[in-house]
């Protein structure tokens, strides 16, 4: 445990399976190197985007490995360890310190949600990890995959715990967000969840985002924040509006797999996504995101419509 000072734009990054559904870790070592290369201030591995609730514990743990080790030292690498009982997220908390990562993500239980959605259940927990925690813990709030929203109170109450140093919000409820800000302490670092509100996050006091947008439009996201902190706020508003329908089409449109299909656009190693989610997007769909990946500049106009293709 220590003081942990985050603050940026970070990138939830997708895991690479091949076409059996096994993790491609070689495909999976060379995008984060190249995440390396742009201007990202971090990374979390074993996010929503990372399949994580799909993963095997011990793909879990070399997942994080290979990120801190092909991931530039200077840049903190975060790990996503919440799973559905205390002892299973602190065993993953011990795993990902012995790994090298700088932080855990911690998101809330939720599968007996009358229980552990009750505001006192959701403190002990956090809590208790933050207690045995051998590294600094982020909650994460994402009440559209948990069904589970943690009130701002309680996050604001967290916020004095020693070993507690920030959220990241993917809620989408800006008012939260402001009382999250106000109501905590000086120091917590709040991250927007979604590049669709990441500028308003950064307006009331927020520290960053980390974007699922961020894996495919790292220079747009970085610019929404370099050109927030510089007082261009014209440019600023500009960078934001311009994200917006790509970000739309890598999270809540066509998801994952969206997202994945992105990057193979952008010459990453996309690929398919782990059963039950769907491995590839009709081509409708794929036309959608060429064409905002065009309209952002991030494609041109002669590219190939091809997709990952295995070594």
């Amino acid at each position: 445990m220590g003081t942990c000072h985050l603050k940026g734009i970070f990138a939830p990054v997708p895991t690479a399976f091949d076409n059996d559904g096994e993790v491609a870790w070689e495909h999976f070592g060379r995008n984060i190197e190249r995440f390396g290369e742009t201007p990202l201030d971090g990374i979390l591995v074993l996010g929503s985007n990372g399949e994580a609730v799909a993963l095997r514990e011990r793909e879990k743990i070399r997942l994080i490995e290979t990120a801190r080790e092909r991931f530039p030292a200077r840049k903190p690498v975060l790990a996503g360890v919440g799973c559905e009982s205390l002892q299973a997220t602190l065993a993953l908390c011990r795993e990902a310190a012995r790994c090298g990562a700088d932080a855990v993500v911690v998101i809330n239980p939720a599968y007996y949600r009358t229980v552990v959605g009750k505001p006192d259940v959701m403190r002990d927990y956090f809590r208790q990890v933050a207690d045995a925690s051998p590294l600094p813990v982020l909650i994460y709030n994402m009440p559209r995959n948990t069904a589970l929203n943690i009130p701002a109170e309680v996050i604001s109450d967290l916020s004095a715990h020693g070993n507690i140093v920030g959220i990241k919000d993917s809620g989408g409820d800006i008012a939260q967000i402001a009382s999250i800000i106000h109501d905590s302490e000086p120091d917590f670092a709040v991250f927007a969840g979604s590049a669709s509100f990441l500028l308003p996050t950064l307006y009331l006091g927020g520290c960053g985002g980390t974007l699922a947008c961020a894996n495919i439009a790292p220079d747009l996201c970085a610019g929404i924040l370099r050109t927030f902190r510089a007082g261009d706020h014209e440019e600023a508003r500009r960078l934001q509006m311009s994200v917006l329908h790509l970000n739309a089409a890598v999270t809540t449109a066509y998801g994952v797999a969206g997202l994945k299909y992105a990057l193979d656009c952008l010459g990453y190693y996309g690929g398919p996504c782990r059963s039950p989610l769907p491995s590839f997007l009709p081509e409708a769909y794929q036309s959608v995101i060429r064409d905002l990946l065009r309209g952002a500049r991030l494609l041109s106009e002669d590219a190939g419509t091809e997709g990952s293709e295995e070594e």
